[in-house]
């Protein structure tokens, strides 16, 4: 072989290895766009089939496990989000909706919305990043904000994204 061939074939090695790594992170930034798609559609669903059994919720107790089903999604949506598995826009956009059911504060079976959650966050959440950002969410900012407003909602996030 001669220096040419060498060089010719270094030069050759290279561009393969440099097309090969841009492949490696494109695959694995469009793996991750895949997976954040996959686990929004996932907790979406989980949330609406939890919604549709409030109309068969006859008791407190059952208004209850309502609830305790209700918060475990939401932390388990926090925990996605928060590692990146659910996108910004998404996740505050749901929690503007929850925002918007503390305004309201609905009754279910003799148990409101914002009782259940007090509860659940002096018993479960109160010293964790979730219980930190959903009580902000749910109890601070201008209580008259429209709903179409994300500032409370985004600056409140940003402080509990890793």
């Amino acid at each position: 072989m001669t220096f040419q061939t060498d060089i010719g074939l270094l030069i050759v090695t290279l561009v393969q290895i440099v097309i090969t790594s841009l492949m490696v992170v494109y695959t694995v930034r469009t793996q991750r766009k895949v997976q954040a798609a996959d686990t929004s559609i996932r907790c979406q669903e989980r949330y609406e089939a939890l919604l549709d059994t409030r109309s068969a919720i006859n008791t407190p107790e059952e208004a209850e496990r309502f609830y305790d089903r209700l918060w475990g999604a939401q932390a388990d949506q926090f925990v996605h989000w928060r590692n990146g598995f659910i996108p910004d826009e998404t996740y505050a956009e749901w929690l503007k909706h929850r925002r918007h059911q503390a305004r309201k504060n609905s009754q279910l079976a003799g148990r409101d919305f914002m009782s259940s959650w007090i509860t659940r966050y002096s018993e479960r959440y109160k010293d964790n990043p979730f219980g930190e950002l959903m009580h902000a969410i749910l109890t601070q900012g201008d209580i008259a904000e429209p709903l179409s407003d994300h500032k409370h909602v985004r600056k409140t996030m940003s402080k509990f994204r890793k």
